[in-house]
């Protein structure tokens, strides 16, 4: 989205028949050893669609706008996540069964590193994109963050309060999808659709690039433009 806002949407102007559809797939299951009490729970296999039309669009009505959408790495403490090569890893089979699979590639992630950090991510994300937009930290009725347990999204709200963002925090729609999905925002959006209003930020953070001591972390921002 990030890369849609800077750079495609500045330089075309889209006709009342045209769109951008943005796709989000995850597959975490191909990557994860189920045999890893840590890890085993975190996949969440999920793909996305959203549809981005000019405002004034008939055929493709638009229900946000989109104010703003920004993304950037910035270094960390500790490394977050990396992958590895590991032999005879437990996996399961589509009957509901499991095997054993001689060598997979899986991953690895400090736990208790990026739920320290993601929290602080996200706010220092979301306090960007206002003071990018001019928007008041009060006047943001909706923030959905990324789905990323519920204990990292209450600690996400406590952190944006401390920046003045009160608005209602949604938090554990994906808990029977799983949580670590990169389509979690658009889900969350769409599970919300009929109540959502006003200014909406919705920022994310996640584990930044594998072996690198890095998060990474963005912010949309959406103004409601009513039913649709």
């Amino acid at each position: 989205m990030a890369i849609v806002h800077r750079f495609i949407l500045p330089t075309l102007t889209l006709r009342p028949q045209q769109f951008i559809l943005l796709v989000t797939v995850n597959r975490t299951s191909k990557i994860v050893d189920f045999g890893c009490k840590q890890t085993a729970p975190l996949f969440g296999d999920m793909a996305q669609a959203t549809l981005l039309a000019g405002v004034e669009s008939e055929r493709h009505p638009v229900r946000f706008a989109l104010v703003h959408a920004a993304a950037e790495y910035q270094p960390a403490d500790g490394v977050f996540f990396d992958f590895h090569l590991r032999d005879n890893v437990l996996t399961p089979t589509p009957g509901g069964g499991r095997c054993t699979t001689p060598e997979r590639l899986v991953f690895s992630i400090n736990l208790m590193g990026i739920a320290e950090a993601a929290p602080r991510a996200m706010a220092d994300a979301t306090a960007k994109a206002l003071r990018t937009t001019g928007v008041p930290p009060e006047e943001v009725e909706f923030v959905i963050p990324h789905q990323a347990g519920t204990g990292i999204v209450k600690l996400t709200a406590m952190t944006l309060e401390r920046i003045g963002v009160g608005g209602e925090v949604i938090n554990g729609v994906t808990r029977e999808v799983g949580n670590i999905s990169s389509s979690s925002v658009p889900y969350a959006l769409k599970q919300n659709w009929g109540r959502l209003k006003g200014t909406i930020v919705c920022p994310a953070a996640g584990v930044g690039r594998p072996g690198r001591a890095q998060v990474s972390q963005g912010c949309i921002v959406l103004k409601s433009r009513g039913a649709a």
